[in-house]
């Protein structure tokens, strides 16, 4: 289970996330994702899943939580492959939310390919 603590006044943490969950493909972005939730604060989540910026955080505080989700994502990789994607993004653009989209828009199984793997476990019993 992964285990986080973070500073609010300085957006340090200190997070280890587990090695059997580290993204390497799209056979494992679900699970990754899983455990990415498990490692953000409630109110980072919603910002990095879905681009919600709290009303209450300063531009400082912004950018201390884009920063800690930032390297919470980066050490949750463990493909060289995956980490090339962040390669396509400016970066000027380099946020945990467009981040995670990035990586969701590659990784993420679409619903045509949910549906074929369901059918064929089904099928398979």
């Amino acid at each position: 289970m992964p285990t986080s603590g973070l500073n609010p006044e300085s957006g340090a943490t200190h997070t280890t996330f587990p090695k059997h969950a580290r993204l390497d493909g799209s056979k494992s972005f679900a699970n990754w994702t899983r455990q990415l939730c498990l490692c953000l604060a409630d109110d980072i989540r919603s910002y990095v899943l879905d681009d919600i910026v709290p009303d209450n955080w300063t531009a400082l505080q912004r950018s201390a939580r884009d920063a800690v989700a930032r390297n919470i994502i980066a050490n949750s990789i463990k493909s060289a492959t995956v980490l090339a994607v962040f390669d396509k993004i400016p970066t000027a653009e380099l946020t945990a939310p467009k981040i995670y989209a990035t990586l969701k828009s590659h990784y993420a199984p679409d619903d045509a390919t949910c549906t074929l793997e369901l059918f064929s476990q089904l099928w398979g019993f």
